[in-house]
């Protein structure tokens, strides 16, 4: 077991119960937050934006609160700010740590 995860986390029965509430999370959170920025549409582009990092700010939070997992960008300088990295998978956590 690894130094930096509490004993009550590697419970397979919890894992799997925790990981279940943070993806039904991750889901209404997103409906919630897709719903506010369609409806706030008519916003600039920076204020819709603002939007959209909230939404990766609170995911990657739950994702720390409930799951364990825990981040750290190493060679941030190396990340384009422009957009080479477009269909990226872990769009969310480059969103909560650049901005547009």
């Amino acid at each position: 077991m690894s130094a930096g995860i509490a004993r009550w986390r590697s419970i397979p029965p919890l894992q799997w119960i925790l990981s279940l509430v943070y993806t039904t999370i991750l889901f209404l959170d997103s409906v919630v937050f897709g719903f506010v920025i369609v409806l706030f549409g008519w916003l600039p582009f920076r204020g819709l934006y603002r939007f959209a990092r909230a939404w990766a700010n609170t995911n990657l939070w739950l994702a720390k609160f409930l799951c364990g997992i825990e981040w750290v960008v190493v060679g941030s300088e190396h990340i384009p700010r422009e957009g080479a990295h477009g269909r990226d998978r872990l769009a969310h956590l480059f969103m909560g740590v650049h901005g547009p």
